[in-house]
């Protein structure tokens, strides 16, 4: 992002800044690729930042059975096939490069990355976009049909029939989705809550300061994780009961700040996997780092050959210095999630 030309930066601006303008984009995409090319299934990898989903949605992508939005998408995301003809970015940043969150992950323009919430924001927005926070939301059925339609499209530009999507505000539509989306594997990955939480806190200080374009870019994309455009998921309190105007809370800069976040966050999905959905699954960060066969299990589950990919040895669970009673919940949460998890 810090990178990019005056250019990219205005055309960024122009196709992610403008609702009516993404919304034309992806009303001519449609109109222009009617070609009743159809997904079979998707698979969606979400879960809280920091917790492996970037990796885990790397490692499935490498099988090249999937379709995906890539860098190359950007910005026009909602119009893949479209821009894919025009774009005069092709055959740019081919090199791989270590990602702005300085965590060792290299990208380059045929990456896939988190864009689909573009659509999101375009469809729903008023519904679980507040200027203190993000919440959880039902999805109807005309917003369905087109996010068929949108994943159809994708799954054309790139002559797949699978469609695959990384997004951690998946969460906030989970039950939802899940329910409605049969034919869709939701991958919900989640990581020891001390080493996740001190993850956060590191990349929260990290993007605390962005500059002007990071700072829209981070917005455009709904990505309100940690940093200057941090947002925090609210989940205990139905829609029309939440607080909108109340600031995010300004111990931000605390360990315990992102244990709890970390909780709010897991709890809600402990119960949502509890409930018994059976297209949604629990995956385990630490199992799939330190356990071969775990990931192999995995691949079964959702009818691939084992992928070969090299996974970082996960780290041991370190102590962090907050509230005891919170750590307890947090350990609890985590221990019941591994119970739910293949062995």
């Amino acid at each position: 992002m810090t990178d990019y030309s005056t250019l990219e930066r205005l055309l960024h601006k122009i196709a992610l800044g403008s609702p009516s303008l993404s919304e034309l984009t992806f009303d001519l995409e449609k109109l222009v690729n009617r070609t009743g090319f159809k997904r079979t299934d998707s698979v969606y990898v979400t879960g809280l930042a920091r917790a492996g989903t970037t990796t885990v949605m790397r490692a499935l992508y490498e099988s090249a059975q999937f379709a995906s939005l890539t860098y190359n998408d950007m910005p026009f995301v909602l119009a893949p096939n479209l821009w894919s003809k025009v774009s005069a970015f092709k055959g740019k940043m081919r090199q791989s490069k270590e990602r702005a969150h300085k965590d060792g992950i290299q990208v380059n323009y045929d990456s896939p990355e988190s864009f689909e919430e573009v659509f999101w924001r375009l469809h729903c927005g008023d519904d679980y976009i507040f200027p203190t926070s993000l919440i959880v939301h039902d999805i109807d059925q005309q917003t369905l049909s087109e996010l068929d339609n949108y994943h159809n499209l994708i799954c054309l530009k790139n002559i797949k029939h699978r469609y695959l999507a990384k997004n951690n505000n998946t969460i906030l539509r989970l039950s939802s989705l899940a329910k409605s989306y049969k034919d869709c594997t939701f991958l919900v990955v989640f990581r020891q809550p001390f080493n996740q939480s001190k993850s956060l806190l590191q990349q929260h200080k990290q993007f605390k300061n962005n500059d002007k374009f990071t700072h829209q870019y981070m917005n455009w994309l709904v990505h309100h994780e940690f940093g200057s455009t941090h947002r925090p998921f609210v989940f205990s309190s139905p829609p029309s009961q939440v607080d909108h105007a109340a600031r995010p809370s300004n111990d931000s800069g605390t360990i315990g700040y992102w244990l709890q976040r970390w909780v709010d966050a897991y709890g809600y999905l402990l119960s949502i996997l509890e409930n018994g959905m059976p297209n949604v699954m629990p995956v385990s960060y630490e199992k799939i780092c330190n356990q071969p066969g775990y990931w192999s299990q995995m691949c079964d589950h959702l009818s691939l050959n084992a992928i070969p990919y090299e996974f970082n040895r996960a780290q041991a669970l370190d102590d962090i210095d907050c509230d005891h009673v919170l750590k307890l919940k947090a350990i609890s949460i985590y221990n019941k999630l591994n119970s739910l998890c293949c062995d």
